[in-house]
């Protein structure tokens, strides 16, 4: 045995040395230089407002064959065998294995999320307390913290963290009885101001009833601030989802003003500056409605603003602020400014439509790390309609729905930006995203560690990304991953300006791609299956969600009561979709996966609590689409004790898409969104349709809730040209399913800010089923 070893070991050796001398020993190239240290080439290049390079990745006009483009790579450079990849609101990397990429593996998430197994939740889910209405609990980096009370049940209030019950006469509330227990509640404009003048006292504002102000008393003490919070910390207002209407002042003074300042919450609250009364002027120096100044720790959340005069919320030298699952429509000059050093800003899962210029400006926001600074998965609609800064030659400047002119550390990502046409502008295009200061004299590093990863551009007029003459922008901008739906190119300069290497470095950029089509119809899909209570008095609520095409799990926002943004809505949590799902699922989705199912357990104390309370589940979109109301929503209710009720949808592979019907007469559609048409005109899209027909159906519009509650506006047809795609999902041969229904000025007058709810009628007796998409857009 010894004598083979070293048999063994002398013919490697002879086997080593002959290799030696065939092959020999090559030194490294001196050329061969480390591809990370390399500098990127200076020559600039100039892009054109209408023609796109090819011959830089991030000017692609060509679609991607990766079938998931909200999971594609962003390539490290020098050939690696690993490379940085995205994740559901984080990012990852993944390993090569032969020619092919392997799993992307979680490292990190983006700013308000945690790592849970190899996805990114949310850092905010709903909990359980007794008598309350709503309740969220946050993560401490650890573990889920104190569940904290936003709302409690009718004759209910909260005090230290606790509903006790409030004793209510038959006229009013006695807001100053429950000021010792440290919430102040408001009935009516006196106790409003009573409220704010105890803010030392008290803990919370409490809204129970809608209040209205006119004159010269929609304002406070001295012509300032209806509710003034100057050097407080620890406030809430809690809104309840009640109005605030100012039919006064707007332009003088304030509705909300937080200075100097930390650690305050502004909950469920909708302010409506009066939609008669015309918006300002920049030269006007009319008050910003929200005006907040050298303040931190500022947390805004499902709150509404409609009408403001000058700037919707003006945002100055502060540190720290979330504006989360909220709306600013029609807003005078700009919806969200930031600026003065402010830090650490995040707009997330929001709504900005028909502000006058920008919906979104940074201005002198500033950060030190990735994700500092974050505006997320919003949806940016028809914003710098009208321009309001003049030129020399007097014409009105036209720009961006987003406005980044001077900031470091800022991530966009998520957003579904769509329109815009600012028609008396001297130039009428829009740019879904505007950068660099609007000067020729503009210094580098105006904007610098920037990432615009994800989003979606339908714009109508203009192009996805624009430089401004003189901006510039540093090389460690990120762009990777954007989708630009229709003609318009992705990026464009300013007349004598460049889009060059030196601002947009090859080596930073992914792929973004430009597609001829429309954004596409039924982005988010899923079905309510059952309600069953078992014998311990705990409710399951079951049943699939999906993002069509893709095969990664999506989130489930669970309501009861009403769908969100309604009187009487509560949210439940959110919640994965990640369970096994059935073949019959997966042909629903349009994918080969098979994880996609949810099963909702409810404790007992929340079944007994939310009993025979309606069921609504919207599906979050990954990448800023639409979050839809999936179907069964509002037909299945919380089961009582050892009551079941099934769905009475047929399965998913007899209903492919969206809307349960009965046999009698299946009807399905989609709300596309609220869009501005060819003539510049506000128009809702969408499409409808009766399975098995190729005739049009009717569809009626309802506005502030589907039938009986809501107001219907109109009967119409959906009678214009589809595309095939929605005749597959009709299973017919039909070519005109689509709708587009203009909203009038009177229309827009009567129900502003109102939810719209589409019901699409069947021709044969069937259910009239509201589509999806009802509940998400509103009138603008």
């Amino acid at each position: 045995m010894p004598y083979k070893i070293n048999s063994y070991f002398k013919i490697s050796f002879i086997l080593i040395l002959i290799s030696f001398f065939i092959f020999g020993c090559k030194p490294t190239s001196k050329n061969n230089n480390n591809k990370k240290t390399s500098k990127v080439s200076s020559s600039n290049s100039s892009i054109s407002d209408s023609s796109i390079s090819n011959s830089n990745s991030f000017y692609t006009n060509t679609p991607s064959t990766n079938p998931d483009r909200f999971n594609r790579p962003v390539i490290l450079p020098g050939g690696s065998n690993s490379q940085v990849c995205s994740i559901l609101n984080g990012s990852g990397t993944q390993r090569r294995s032969g020619s092919n990429w392997g799993l992307c593996n979680l490292e990190s998430c983006n700013a308000s999320f945690h790592i849970s197994g190899n996805t990114c939740v949310y850092n905010m889910q709903g909990c359980v307390l007794s008598n309350a209405a709503s309740a969220l609990q946050s993560w401490t980096g650890t573990t889920w913290g104190t569940c904290i009370v936003s709302s409690c049940n009718e004759n209910f209030v909260n005090t230290n963290n606790t509903c006790v019950a409030q004793k209510v006469t038959s006229q009013t509330v006695d807001p100053i009885a429950t000021a010792a227990f440290g919430v102040c509640n408001v009935v009516d404009l006196a106790s409003l101001d009573d409220c704010v003048a105890k803010l030392s006292t008290v803990d919370s504002i409490n809204f129970m009833a809608d209040v209205t102000c006119s004159g010269v008393s929609c304002c406070g003490p001295s012509g300032g601030a209806l509710i003034a919070l100057n050097g407080f910390s620890n406030k809430t207002i809690q809104g309840n989802s009640h109005h605030l209407n100012r039919h006064g002042s707007q332009k003088l003074c304030s509705a909300i003003q937080i200075v100097n300042s930390s650690k305050v919450s502004v909950v469920g609250l909708v302010v409506d500056e009066d939609s008669s009364v015309s918006g300002c002027a920049p030269t006007d120096n009319c008050a910003d409605s929200i005006d907040i100044n050298g303040s931190k720790k500022i947390n805004f959340e499902s709150f509404e603003l409609y009408n403001a005069k000058s700037f919707g919320v003006g945002v100055n030298n502060v540190s720290g602020m979330v504006f989360n699952n909220s709306t600013v429509s029609n807003t005078g000059i700009i919806g969200f400014y930031a600026g003065d050093n402010s830090s650490k800003i995040a707009i997330t899962n929001s709504t900005f439509s028909r502000t006058r210029t920008n919906a979104i400006a940074f201005q002198g926001v500033f950060g030190t790390a990735a994700g500092d600074n974050l505006i997320q998965n919003n949806q940016i609609i028809d914003n710098h309609y009208q321009g309001q800064w003049l030129s020399p030659d007097g014409g009105r400047i036209n720009g961006g729905q987003i406005y980044i002119p001077n900031a470091s550390y800022v991530t966009v990502s998520g957003n579904t930006i769509s329109g815009g046409n600012c028609a008396e502008c001297y130039d009428t295009r829009v740019w879904g995203i505007e950068l660099g200061k609007e000067s020729t004299s503009g210094s580098a590093g105006d904007v610098s560690h920037l990432t615009i990863t994800q989003n979606n551009f339908s714009i109508q007029n203009g192009c996805a990304v624009f430089l401004n003459q003189g901006g510039s922008i540093d090389a460690f901008t990120l762009v990777s991953a954007n989708m630009v739906y229709g003609s318009q190119s992705f990026t464009c300069a300013q007349a004598n300006g460049v889009i060059s290497n030196n601002a947009f470095p090859t080596s930073n950029l992914g792929q973004n791609t430009i597609s001829l089509s429309t954004i596409p119809s039924s982005i988010v899909i899923g079905n309510i299956d059952s309600s069953v209570t078992d014998s311990s008095g705990q409710a399951n609520i079951t049943g699939w969600a999906c993002y069509q095409k893709s095969t990664q799990p999506i989130s489930v926002d669970l309501y009861v009561g009403a769908p969100y943004g309604s009187t009487g809505s509560i949210i439940i949590g959110r919640y994965l979709a990640n369970m096994k799902s059935e073949g019959a699922v997966a042909t629903s989705c349009g994918a080969s996966g098979t994880t996609y199912r949810f099963s909702i357990l409810l404790t007992a104390a929340q079944t007994s609590s939310y009993a025979n309370k309606l069921i609504y589940a919207y599906g979050i979109a990954p990448a800023g689409g639409n979050n839809n109301l999936i179907s069964n929503s509002g037909v299945l209710k919380v089961s009582s004790a050892a009551v079941t009720t099934t769905s009475p949808t047929p399965t998913p592979s007899q209903t492919p898409i969206i809307v349960p019907v009965s046999v009698a007469g299946p009807v399905m559609g989609y709300i596309d969104g609220v869009f501005l048409d060819s003539f510049g005109r506000s128009v809702i899209s969408g499409w409808a349709c009766a399975q098995n027909s190729a005739a049009p159906i009717t569809i009626h519009l309802y506005a502030n809730g589907s039938y009986p509650v809501g107001e219907i506006i109109n009967a119409y047809t959906a009678n214009m040209g589809s595309e095939s795609a929605i005749a597959e999902v009709c299973h017919s041969t039909g070519t005109s399913y689509r709708f587009q229904i203009p909203i009038t000025a009177e229309m827009s007058n009567m129900h502003r800010g109102q939810v719209i709810y589409i019901h699409a009628i069947s021709p044969n007796g069937g259910d009239n089923s509201v589509i999806p998409g009802s509940g998400i857009f509103k009138i603008p």
